[in-house]
């Protein structure tokens, strides 16, 4: 029995005794956005229309991966494409930072599109500082720029 005939079964059991359904039968489909219509009671022409929606989100692969990271050396970058589809930042570290340094990470696969997070130095500092992002969303891809000045970056990311 499929699942279809069944949710049919149920709401005709649901509502048997006050013959609200009474024109459903086992080819009315009421998954989806398909609308089933019936009599409310045998005496009157008003239709009741049933309509149910339905959604389901997946995620490919496994819930819960390993992070992976990328190293960038002190320098400036016009453009490092990370990953290419959706994930999630889990945080940044920057260390080597020269006064004046931009650190972007965006969500595109070109340029400075949708930045996700942007950092400017105050200040040249050396001491590595770690910055979590708590799982920043993106989905078209990660992409970090750094320019005006050189800094140190590692990127967190699955």
């Amino acid at each position: 029995m499929d699942i279809k005939v069944t949710v049919v079964n149920i709401i005709k059991s649901l509502f048997a005794s006050k013959n609200f359904v009474s024109g459903l039968n086992d080819n009315d489909q009421v998954l989806g956005s398909n609308r089933v219509s019936g009599k409310i009671n045998t005496t009157n022409n008003t239709n009741i229309e049933l309509e149910c929606d339905g959604a389901y989100i997946a995620r490919q692969g496994e819930l819960i991966t390993n992070p992976t990271s990328y190293f960038h050396a002190l320098a400036q970058e016009a453009g490092e494409q990370l990953k290419i589809g959706a994930g999630a930042v889990r945080g940044i570290a920057i260390s080597n930072c020269e006064d004046g340094a931009i650190i972007t990470l965006s969500d595109g696969l070109s340029g400075i599109t949708a930045p996700l997070f942007q950092f400017t130095s105050g200040k040249k500092f050396e001491i590595p500082t770690y910055i979590p992002l708590e799982n920043l969303p993106f989905n078209e891809g990660l992409r970090l720029t750094i320019t005006a000045n050189d800094a140190g970056v590692t990127v967190i990311y699955e």
